[in-house]
């Protein structure tokens, strides 16, 4: 069987990007496949390069709407896509050109595979290091191994994992992943006014539940872009904290609904203690005075379900530095945060 992969990419003024992340797709070694560019709204010209590429390509799709946001721009794609396997890509990232090849390779091998997952590489420009999401060997994960170790980990860590929290939002990301679009089309992304960054997070919650076998191919890259100073995640949210927490209820509510138990619970419970970092670095992107940004730590490390969940993440599980960090957390030393914090972003590109 010729699989044919459905590609779908927003767009939002990436007139800088784009064409790297379109010239990774067309030279593929894979080519039946359809692109369906999302245009959401752009206003630097990325939607008159979406139609170039509409016009030079057949296995092009140009779509253009009002600025909706990126989970909006998701969800035109996914209703749009006609392929046998859907996959993601970011406008400003891009791909290996073997990689449609060897995923799909891995279907036709497996034919009862639901997913494929692949690393990804970190493009700071003068370091690019790897991620191995879950190790550097070829890897099948089945039945009660894709609920326990994958779809359990879309909550947060749990036991020896928690040894690296960096690790915590590895696998969130929508793209990275390969799988059969009849799995997800009934599916949304939840928009970023109620859940913020966490859509991907929470769209793939649910829908890995949804997977009974998940082949994960170290040798296939992703190249993700960490120079664009303009992505939502370099810049200040004021919505952070609110967004997340609905996020947190969302899964809180999906554990009580489906019965998951335990182990949910305490990865949950580890999820919104070690999210701590993620608040403080936001507060660290504002424009506030140095003053102000202390005091926003110290009313952060105040938060009685941020405080809740930090006196019963367990320290002595994690790496030194981080157990450090936390405690510091835990004990609402603002300063000592701020400062941390503050180093660790400055050495993001090493951290791992």
């Amino acid at each position: 069987m010729s699989y044919k992969v459905s590609i779908v990419i927003p767009v939002y003024n990436v007139k800088q990007y784009l064409p790297r992340c379109m010239e990774s797709v067309f030279s593929q070694t894979y080519t039946n496949y359809e692109v369906i560019l999302v245009d959401d709204g752009s206003t630097d010209g990325s939607g008159e390069l979406c139609d170039s590429y509409a016009r030079e390509h057949v296995s092009c799709l140009a779509i253009h709407q009002q600025n909706g946001g990126l989970p909006a721009a998701r969800n035109t794609g996914l209703s749009r896509a006609r392929g046998d396997l859907l996959m993601f890509l970011d406008s400003d990232d891009w791909l290996d050109g073997s990689c449609l090849d060897i995923c799909v390779a891995a279907f036709k091998e497996n034919n009862d595979t639901d997913c494929v997952i692949f690393p990804y590489i970190r493009e700071f420009g003068d370091v690019i290091p790897k991620t191995y999401i879950l190790g550097e060997e070829e890897r099948a994960f089945l039945d009660e191994e894709v609920k326990n170790l994958l779809h359990r980990r879309f909550f947060g860590l749990t036991n020896n994992e928690v040894y690296n929290p960096v690790a915590l939002d590895e696998l969130n990301t929508a793209w990275g992943k390969m799988y059969y679009a009849r799995l997800a089309k009934d599916l949304r992304f939840t928009d970023v006014d109620v859940i913020g960054s966490a859509e991907d997070a929470w769209f793939n919650a649910q829908l890995f539940a949804r997977f009974s076998r998940v082949i994960y191919l170290p040798n296939v890259f992703y190249h993700y872009n960490k120079q664009n100073a303009t992505s939502i995640v370099h810049s200040y949210n004021d919505k952070l904290v609110r967004t997340r927490k609905n996020f947190h209820k969302f899964l809180a509510d999906y554990i009580v609904e489906h019965g998951l138990g335990q182990d949910y619970e305490e990865a949950l419970r580890n999820r919104k203690a070690l999210t701590c970092l993620n608040y403080v670095r936001n507060i660290l992107n504002s424009s506030e005075s140095l003053l102000r940004k202390h005091q926003l730590i110290a009313e952060l490390l105040g938060d009685d379900e941020l405080r809740s969940a930090l006196a019963q993440l367990p320290l002595s599980r994690l790496q030194m530095k981080w157990r450090v960090y936390y405690a510091l957390c835990k004990w609402r030393c603002a300063f000592g945060v701020m400062g941390m914090t503050w180093l660790a972003e400055r050495l993001r590109k090493y951290l791992r």
